[in-house]
């Protein structure tokens, strides 16, 4: 996502974003050297405004900003002596709740324009089992989808669109939010989601806004995209569903006893304009629902509403009592616009909001990861450590810290911050258990103590009690030895501790003939013995261009860092996450989906590999298909000898036996 449109709220005296709410994701679409946001401040005259606040000598040359900073708190990460960025924790990304209003894409309050513009495609993965797609373009767009807010509800509603995970690739997807008489757009790049880390379910949070419930609301989208004009051949605009998620009453603006008596005169006005309202008049959507219903029988029987309100208004007990609120929502005639006097009650304003974000376990988090500065390191200046930052999944963060410090430092950290890692012959560690707030790791590889006090294992004892569930860290060798194995106490292995010398190999003193005894074996297969955390593995995708000209082979590599208890999984989530933006743009490559949007389990049996795909089997027709992918991609391993594929039904057309096997839907 490269931008979005967040309100709290549009009233006067609102105008400050509540501190935790959710501003956007950070992308990086388009031509960025790193991921972003793009967001905008505004002040209650509606004049954009520096949310850094005026920080110069003299007056500040923009009138519009006001005194202080927006931000709640002051950056504090110095860089070089310069405090860049805000501080504070990470937010977690809001989850889709279960509840909410959803329009889909064919149901009653969805439009296109023109009439069967856009393309229609089963999907498992769209709302409904149905979405919509068409080229983008970067001129003026050919095709328009609406999601319209539904006339007569109103408050302030947070708004998730839903990208399936196929046919939705552009990077630039516009979505225009008409509410309460204005319009914000927001930029989502549709290729991203759904994905593993924070929108699993397709589900995109795009702000909070307040909806007024006239009939003029709604959610848009176009084939107009901020693409690439070289890229737009290939990609594709999604259309699949919207919801919008109540989250408290409108924010008042006239008086309620204002609003009542005009009202009287609308319905003149709204038959009037019944004919242009499905062009550009505000209330084009709800105005032909309306004309049907007004010659009904239904609305006909409820027109004694009308002479029920002046009744109601004689008794102010009436109108300020809750219990009338649900009435006046089921009302389907003009008498709906005394809602705006609904926004009186405040009940439901701060419930759903402040409990809904907080209660869920974010899926990643940031995390501390120690190495060591080698100038200090190397001039025995301490302090020597050093911490970065790390994403890492909330299920196994001091697996993540640990697995991070065998990495070693990134680049940027390594060439120019000067930071290295200690490991004193250790390649890596077996495993790690927490027992009783006392973590036990077991090392791998061959110790080679250096003679220094600071070591591999304060590293590792620093990575680990960053945690508050670990209080103590017991650290064993390739052995399984450690100086404490017992007790609440940290522990290391003899050969890490001050008082240990490693004696000098007795046969170099007793016996002259020193050419048997002084064999180099150990120092070259003291490192090779222990199986790496992470080896390079291959990704097939394939050549667009020789793949549309029939030219094989079609195929081509790439590389990824994988963990060596996955390479399996790993390959084939990169083959589905398709190609890196290099791959894509400079060498041309795609991948082939055939409708499958992605894989259930897998299962290897002597030597056979078991692929259960899911999505919706769309055959192109052509002999090489994501069929034959999947099957490069897997062979590559040497425990993989045939691969038997499954389609959304688990079928394939030979389950048994020792050999290959495709599903019927992508047999040639």
């Amino acid at each position: 996502m490269s931008s979005v449109a967040v309100q709290a709220c549009s009233g006067p005296g609102c105008v400050f974003v509540p501190h935790g709410e959710m501003l956007g994701i950070s992308g990086t679409t388009g031509n960025s050297s790193g991921p972003h946001l793009h967001l905008l401040v505004r002040n209650p005259s509606n004049r954009s405004v520096d949310p850094y606040g005026w920080r110069g000598t003299g007056t500040d040359p923009w009138v519009n900003n006001q005194r202080e900073s927006l931000w709640v708190t002051y950056p504090s990460l110095a860089y070089y002596g310069a405090q860049i960025y805000p501080s504070g924790p990470a937010l977690e990304y809001p989850r889709t709740p279960p509840t909410g209003i959803i329009v889909d894409d064919g149901s009653p309050g969805f439009d296109e324009t023109p009439a069967g513009c856009w393309n229609d495609i089963a999907a498992g993965s769209a709302q409904g089992g149905v979405m919509r797609f068409r080229r983008p373009r970067t001129t003026a767009p050919t095709c328009t989808a609406q999601w319209n807010f539904p006339r007569g509800s109103s408050g302030m509603y947070a708004v998730y669109v839903h990208i399936p995970a196929i046919r939705a690739t552009t990077e630039g997807a516009i979505y225009t939010i008409r509410h309460a008489g204005e319009s914000d757009q927001v930029v989502v790049n549709q290729a991203v989601f759904p994905n593993i880390y924070y929108v699993t379910d397709g589900w995109v949070y795009v702000g909070k806004y307040n909806f007024t419930g006239a009939g003029d609301e709604y959610i848009e989208l176009t084939n107009r995209t901020q693409d690439e004009a070289a890229a737009v051949a290939e990609l594709y605009v999604g259309v699949d569903a919207v919801r919008f998620v109540l989250q408290g009453a409108p924010t008042p603006t006239p008086p309620a006893p204002a609003t009542v008596t005009p009202t009287r005169t609308a319905p003149p006005a709204r038959t009037a304009t019944a004919t242009l309202a499905r062009t550009l008049t505000p209330s084009r959507t709800p105005t032909p629902s309306r004309t049907p219903t007004a010659t009904a029988t239904p609305s006909r029987t409820r027109t004694p509403t009308k002479t029920r309100t002046p009744t109601f208004t004689v008794t102010p007990s009436r109108t300020r009592t809750p219990t009338r609120t649900p009435t006046i929502t089921r009302t389907r005639t003009p008498t709906r616009t005394p809602t705006l006097t609904r926004t009186a009650t405040p009940t439901r304003t701060p419930t759903l909001t402040r409990t809904r974000i907080p209660t869920a376990t974010p899926a990643y988090r940031l995390i501390k990861v120690y190495f060591v500065h080698k100038y200090r390191y190397n001039n025995n200046l301490p302090s020597f450590e050093r911490e970065g930052k790390r994403w890492a999944r909330s299920d196994m963060l001091p697996q993540s810290a640990l697995n991070e410090f065998f990495k070693g430092p990134g680049a940027t950290e390594k060439y120019s911050y000067g930071w290295i890692g200690i490991y004193n012959g250790f390649t890596g560690y077996s495993r790690l258990e927490i027992r009783d707030g006392v973590a036990h790791v077991y090392l791998q590889g061959t110790c080679a103590p250096d003679g220094r006090d600071f070591n591999i294992a304060d590293l590792i004892v620093l990575n680990l009690k960053q945690f508050p569930e670990i209080r103590f860290v017991k650290i064993y060798d390739q052995n399984g030895q450690t100086q404490n194995p017992a007790g609440l106490s940290d522990s290391e292995p003899f050969c890490l501790s001050e008082s240990f010398t490693p004696s000098p190999t007795p046969t170099r003193t007793l016996t002259p003939t020193r050419t048997p005894t002084r064999t180099p074996s150990p120092t070259h297969t003291r490192r090779p013995t222990a199986t790496p955390l992470y080896v390079k593995v291959k990704v097939y995708f394939v050549n667009k261009f020789r793949y549309e000209n029939n030219l094989p082979p079609f195929e081509f590599a790439g590389v990824r860092w994988a963990r060596t208890n996955n390479l399996v999984g790993t390959v084939l989530d990169e083959y589905f996450k398709g190609p890196g933006s290099t791959e894509r743009f400079s060498y041309g490559w795609i991948t082939l989906y055939d409708g499958f949007t992605g894989y259930s389990r897998f299962e290897i049996r002597e030597g056979v590999a078991h692929v259960f795909l899911t999505g919706t089997c769309a055959s192109e027709g052509r002999d090489f298909n994501i069929a034959d992918l999947i099957m490069s991609n897997l062979k590559q391993f040497p425990e993989i000898r045939f691969v038997k594929i499954y389609d959304e039904n688990g079928a394939t057309q030979d389950p048994n036996g020792l050999n290959d096997s495709v599903p019927a839907c992508l047999a040639p």
